[in-house]
């Protein structure tokens, strides 16, 4: 299973892809028979001086058979939005390999 983390416009980005790929690696364990490619994106929309919901995190899984599934979350607070992405990927994954 092939991983790639992108980080825009985010602070600490380095240590948002060290945690995103282990846990991305631990979440899809299970799966990595089935999937080729995980790409997660995360980013800040506005910029680093604006607040709000603004930050978004999307994965997309490319299947084997070349399926697509996409999982997105937004919101305030980057962990928690990655957490929220990254725990309803082997969900998308159950419902589509099973």
């Amino acid at each position: 299973m092939q991983m790639q983390i992108h980080v825009k416009g985010l602070v600490r980005a380095s240590r948002l892809r060290v945690v995103a790929a282990n846990k991305l690696n631990v979440t899809l364990a299970r799966f990595s028979h089935a999937v080729q490619e995980v790409t997660m994106r995360m980013h800040d929309i506005n910029g680093p001086d604006r607040g709000g919901a603004d930050k978004l995190c999307r994965v997309v899984l490319r299947l084997k058979d070349n399926s697509i599934l996409v999982v997105e979350d937004l919101g305030a607070n980057m962990m928690e939005v990655m957490v929220v992405a990254y725990c309803s990927c082997p969900r998308a994954a159950a419902d589509y390999v099973i």
